[in-house]
């Protein structure tokens, strides 16, 4: 079974991302900040990382970049609403820094789901 780790600060959006994902049957783990992103990582092999860009002390860009460092060929969704910049820029930098796609929020469950299946296979809809 193919593992992903969701990090959003929102439960809201954490608890939807899940709930797609586990749908589909994906095992998902989700929190809510880096840094218990960086201990989920260090205890888990992850096929994948679906992040937020703004998150509590440490940014999903940076996120990316650090992980992207110490587990080379880790696949990274990013995901973004805006802030203070309009959420395509986000985005865009956080592809410089390493994630493979992104999407704005709000986005739908099937562009999810496509994104997901692109980067790590096959559809294990169950």
């Amino acid at each position: 079974m193919k593992k992903i780790l969701v990090i959003d600060d929102e439960e809201q959006i954490r608890n939807v991302i899940s709930r797609y994902l586990q749908h589909d049957g994906y095992d998902v783990i989700a929190v809510g900040d880096a840094k218990e992103a960086m201990k989920a990582v260090h205890e888990h092999v992850f096929n994948l990382v679906i992040t937020d860009i703004l998150l509590p002390e440490k940014n999903g860009i940076e996120l990316i970049a650090d992980l992207d460092k110490e587990f080379p060929g880790l696949k990274f969704i990013a995901i973004s609403g805006g802030g203070h910049i309009p959420a395509d820029l986000y985005l865009e930098s956080a592809r410089s820094q390493g994630a493979a796609m992104s999407l704005q929020k709000p986005f739908d469950r099937s562009d999810l789901l496509d994104a997901v299946e692109k980067l790590i296979g096959e559809s294990v809809s169950i």
